[in-house]
């Protein structure tokens, strides 16, 4: 029926490292293509109505391509340790900009005379999360003028390489784990 070579490429199973690579991928370029596609349209919106184009569509829309490379591993390093659904819920609650809030509120709290030793730990805690965690937007107070104004200064586009390395570290950390617990998992 089929040649035996369609049937050795079909049935040998890939290597845990190229389905993940390929896990990562594919999410990867349809971000890329989405954010393009909404830069395309700003940028066309802005000429069809005389409006002078701002770089800060540029640098916003990188920002937001590589935001969405670092919730793109985060999701996959918790997809392959627990069900999807449950990654997902997990990456909403469980990112640096809570714990933050908590942290900082615990501290407000522990300034303003409540020096208890359960409030000490609990704010321990929560700055131990708050390190630990990804951060969804890492230069957030850094470009908010950027988001507000559509402007970008020379001196700002550093925080987009900046994010873009954090990115890149936070992706290949992500990486390697989920290979680890891919491999260690007991697949049917």
């Amino acid at each position: 029926m089929f040649p035996s070579f369609l049937v050795t490429v079909f049935t040998k199973p890939c290597p845990p490292e190229l389905w993940l690579l390929s896990a990562y991928l594919s999410p990867t370029a349809m971000s890329l293509f989405l954010n393009l596609v909404v830069l395309g349209s700003g940028v066309l919106l802005s000429v069809l109505w005389h409006l002078p184009v701002r770089m800060g569509l540029v640098f916003i829309s990188a920002e937001t391509f590589a935001v969405s490379l670092g919730l793109i591993a985060y999701l996959i390093l918790l997809a392959t340790v627990i069900h999807p659904v449950l990654a997902a819920i997990v990456a909403l609650i469980f990112n640096a900009d809570p714990f933050y809030q908590f942290d900082v509120w615990t501290k407000a709290a522990i300034r303003s005379g409540n020096s208890s030793i359960a409030l000490r730990m609990v704010e321990r805690l929560f700055h131990g999360l708050y390190i630990l965690l990804p951060m969804v937007y890492p230069f957030d107070k850094q470009t908010q003028n950027i988001h507000t104004s559509l402007r970008v200064m020379s001196g700002e586009w550093k925080y987009l390489l900046f994010s873009l390395g954090y990115t890149l570290a936070l992706s290949a950390f992500c990486y390697c784990v989920s290979l680890f617990a891919l491999k260690r998992k007991n697949h049917i």
